[in-house]
């Protein structure tokens, strides 16, 4: 399998993927009358008994079932039937991680992993600096077939990830597949907690400052502020803000981030839901940027980004640059179950300011450029190689002149 088949495919499939909306839901509120597509039949609950007693009577390895698998199998089953990928089930295990990862802490290996939305399967496109992936010799583009000997291979993104995070000092053994290797790799690496460090930054040639923001969770804002103000105090002539392979995250951070970057309360996006209701959201005031701005996309930009870049485009704050955006124009909610357990669905649609729908679509650049071939997958390409980069800085000098 070589890189660019594979990464043709990908879906963006980190865990922060989706634009999650903060609210969180108990059952109660979700209770009332289904409309006749989605009533099940009466028949089910016969049919789930029949299946249950011949599962006893005949399944070879009824013994290796764990407590609850079958239930939750049910659950996921359910959901996946929506054939909505961004709608699912998480058991508590799952839920729990979610919620975690959301926090922009958790305790594991230190790696960011993507999905292949055809194949599902599982790569490393980062290891966090000084982390326990980094120290045992992971490295970006390694695929992990299994877990603790477990087989991996179609498993959901989440439920993957469940299994490679753990209590701090404990071990967990992955299985990878690496091009350079003839043989599967067996990595072992000790957990520990991790803090994701979603921002970097620096200041580029010509004295235009740089920020690289990964995903959009808890701990961005204070990064993406720290990042900011320091750009600022140094005076810098213009500011990129790189979201290329930013797959999304937390609509609030968003708001909190975009009042940087859009008139003082201006809309960033607007949603609508299946009963026609919409709402409008506007960013969080904070101080106005007055350098010429230029954000960076690609195809693997999505969801909380693109927002992000339809707002600083519709309101004409910056320069947006690169290539059409992932185009993921759907929100989802988080609803608790009751019971530790949670599902994910599908809620509304979101609008640009001026009114794109921009699901299966897209964010249309301002200004279109590629990335070369050799280096467009790489999380980390050299300044010289990274021809985006060095269009968004030419485009910030002229934008200053």
């Amino acid at each position: 399998m070589n890189k660019k088949s594979f990464f043709s495919g990908i879906a963006v499939g980190i865990l922060a993927v989706l634009l999650v909306l903060t609210v969180r839901t108990g059952i109660v509120a979700v209770r009332g009358s289904s409309n006749s597509s989605t009533k099940i039949s009466e028949n089910v609950e016969k049919k789930l008994g029949d299946l249950q007693r011949i599962v006893s009577r005949f399944y070879l390895n009824e013994a290796d079932l764990e407590d609850g698998q079958l239930e939750d199998g049910i659950y996921k089953g359910f959901m996946s039937a929506l054939n909505d990928p961004y709608s699912v089930y998480y058991t508590k295990e799952e839920t729990a991680d979610v919620n975690q990862n959301m926090k922009g802490t958790y305790y594991g290996i230190g790696a960011q992993l993507m999905q292949n939305a055809e194949t599902n399967v599982l790569t490393v496109s980062k290891c966090f600096e000084g982390s326990g992936a980094a120290e045992s010799g992971l490295q970006p583009y390694d695929i992990i077939t299994e877990v603790d000997g477990t087989d991996i291979t179609g498993m959901d993104i989440s439920s993957a990830v469940a299994l490679i995070k753990g209590d701090a000092g404990t071990k967990v053994t992955l299985t990878v597949y690496r091009e350079s290797e003839p043989e599967p790799l067996h990595i072992t690496i000790t957990r520990r907690e991790v803090e994701i460090p979603t921002v970097e930054y620096e200041v580029l040639e010509d004295n235009i400052g740089y920020i690289l923001l990964t995903e959009f969770d808890e701990t961005s804002v204070s990064q993406f502020n720290k990042a900011y103000s320091t750009l600022m105090d140094q005076n810098v002539d213009g500011l990129v803000v790189d979201l290329r392979n930013n797959p999304g995250g937390l609509l609030s951070v968003v708001r909190e981030l975009l009042g940087h970057f859009v008139p003082d309360d201006g809309m960033i996006v607007y949603t609508e839901d299946k009963y026609g209701h919409k709402e409008k959201l506007y960013a969080k005031t904070s101080s106005l940027c007055s350098k010429p701005l230029v954000v960076l996309v690609n195809e693997y930009s999505a969801s909380a980004s693109e927002i992000f870049s339809g707002a600083v485009q519709d309101h004409g704050t910056g320069t947006i640059l690169g290539t059409t955006t992932y185009g993921k124009g759907v929100m989802q909610q988080v609803i608790d179950l009751q019971d530790g357990t949670s599902v994910k669905v599908t809620v509304s649609k979101y609008f640009t300011p001026s009114g794109q729908d921009i699901n299966g679509k897209g964010i249309t650049p301002d200004v279109k450029v590629e990335q070369d071939e050799a280096v467009r997958y790489l999380s980390d390409v050299p300044y010289e190689q990274d021809t985006q980069l060095q269009a968004a800085v030419r485009q910030i000098k002229e934008t200053a002149r």
